[in-house]
């Protein structure tokens, strides 16, 4: 073989660069929708997480007269908070410590896996500064009102008052439009979202709503059991008087 046909048979330098803006090219285009796909197989794995706690919530309020499980906002020394509670279930195997400071794999696994949104990109255990425990990275918080007693949801509300009234399901009268658990931010180490504070307090519900989690919105679970993604002035919001976090009828907002 002669030098024409060695020459002949290799790329110029020309021809080189051509192929490689073409592969970048392509890897530029190709690249966001692989993003785009990523993001959206988490979205989806987290509204299955959001589904398996609507199915086990609804298995243990039959099992227990309608009632719900309690967040760590009221769970005390007879209860275990939801997470804890729901293990079980969940896993087929008991929870056997006394708090969310267990230290399990077991417990941990299912804290990355069912208990967190794959958006969410901590990790239990997490240690906590100053502390000789960790906690688990929960992605979901449960709604508060189930928990409060009149007098919380209403300041204005006469007398005093220890009951909670929506502690049981079939309490709300709405159950398709209450959400029962949504999205928290990652600077949050509870296990509820304090509803009522947004209207009695103030407090900006992004505070405590990971509310751009997925682009725009954020998943929640509702007391029926569906689960969905939304937007946060979906759920709540006091200009449109919407807000699907409080039980009761009327929402208590500010009359003009």
């Amino acid at each position: 073989m002669d030098m024409s046909q060695r020459r002949a048979g290799a790329f110029t330098l020309i021809e080189l660069l051509v192929v490689v803006s073409i592969i970048a090219l392509l890897i530029g285009i190709l690249l966001p929708s692989l993003g785009s796909a990523r993001d959206s197989a988490r979205s989806i794995q987290c509204l299955a997480n959001l589904r398996t706690l609507g199915l086990t919530i609804q298995q243990f309020s039959d099992d227990n007269k309608g009632v719900l499980p309690r967040s760590s906002h009221s769970a005390g020394f007879s209860s275990l908070p939801w997470a804890a509670t729901l293990y079980e279930p969940i896993t087929g195997r008991p929870f056997e410590g006394t708090s969310y400071t267990w230290d399990n794999t077991g417990w941990w696994n299912a804290t990355n896996t069912v208990y967190r949104c794959p958006h969410d990109r901590r990790e239990s255990p997490i240690a906590q500064p100053g502390l000789p425990f960790s906690l688990p990275a929960l992605s979901y918080g449960m709604n508060a009102y189930f928990e409060l007693t009149m007098r919380e949801i209403d300041p204005s509300y006469p007398g005093f008052s220890t009951t909670a009234p929506f502690r049981r399901v079939m309490a709300t009268p709405h159950p398709t439009t209450t959400v029962l658990m949504g999205d928290i931010t990652e600077a949050s180490s509870k296990d509820h979202i304090m509803a009522h504070f947004w209207r009695t307090a103030g407090v900006e519900p992004t505070f405590e709503i990971a509310s751009t989690r997925h682009g725009e919105s954020s998943g929640y679970l509702y007391l029926d059991g569906h689960a969905t993604n939304a937007e946060l002035k979906e759920t709540y919001e006091p200009e449109s008087k919407t807000d699907q976090w409080n039980p009761m009828v009327n929402k208590l907002f500010q009359t003009q």
